[in-house]
C-alpha cells in the first residue's frame, strides 16, 4: 500500500492469550472458593478472584493488536480490540525517524524506559524510532519498512509544502 493512500497497519500480538489464561484460572478459582463456600456466604477470596479475572479480562481484550494509522494531519497508534490506550502523534512534531529494534529491556506494551524513551509494541522487536520534540518515541511494528516510508513521505510532505525552501507561493494582491 502506498504511504499516499494512508497507511493502515493491524499487528497482531500473542501474550494476550497468557493473560486470557491467567483470567480462566482466577475464575476457576472463584468458582472453587464459591462450591466450597456454606450457602448463602461468600468470602472476600471469592470476589477477589472474580474482580482480577475481569480486570485480566480487560487487560488482554485492550493488548491483543496494535494498530497504526495515517490520520492526515497526525498518526494514530492504539491497542484494541478494546480501545482504551490511544496516542496521536503530529507529523509536524517528528524531527526525524529510522527503521530500529527494540531491547529486551523494552519489552511489550507502553512503557518509558529512562534514557531510552516510551516504546508502544504488542509483539516482535522492529521498530520505527521516532524523535518527537526532543523525546524518542519507539513504535513496534512487524512492517517497519513500510512505517518508516509512510512516515518520511509525510516529513518529505512537510518539508515541501507552501513557504518551504525552494517552493514559489502565489501570492494574489487585491
Amino acid at each position: 500500500m502506498s504511504p499516499r493512500q494512508g497507511y493502515d497497519h493491524v499487528q497482531q500480538g500473542r501474550l494476550h492469550w497468557l493473560v486470557y489464561g491467567g483470567a480462566a484460572v482466577c475464575l476457576w478459582a472463584g468458582i472453587v472458593i464459591l462450591d466450597g463456600a456454606a450457602p448463602g456466604e461468600r468470602t472476600a477470596g471469592f470476589w477477589l478472584y472474580f474482580v482480577l479475572a475481569g480486570l485480566l479480562g480487560v487487560l488482554g481484550m485492550s493488548f491483543q493488536y496494535m494498530r497504526v494509522r495515517d490520520r492526515g494531519e497526525v498518526m494514530e497508534i492504539n491497542f484494541g480490540p478494546l480501545p482504551l490506550l490511544r496516542r496521536q502523534v503530529r507529523y509536524d512534531e517528528i524531527v526525524s525517524v529510522k527503521r530500529g529494534r527494540t531491547a529486551w529491556i523494552d519489552g511489550w506494551g507502553i512503557h518509558l524506559v529512562p534514557g531510552r524513551g516510551w516504546t508502544w509494541n504488542v509483539w516482535g522487536r522492529d521498530c520505527a524510532e521516532l524523535q518527537v520534540n526532543g523525546s524518542r518515541l519507539r513504535v513496534g511494528t512487524n512492517d517497519p519498512d513500510g512505517l518508516v516510508a509512510m512516515i518520511e513521505e509525510r516529513l518529505a510532505d512537510r518539508a515541501d509544502g507552501p513557504g518551504s525552501p525552494g517552493q514559489v507561493v502565489a501570492v494574489s494582491s487585491k
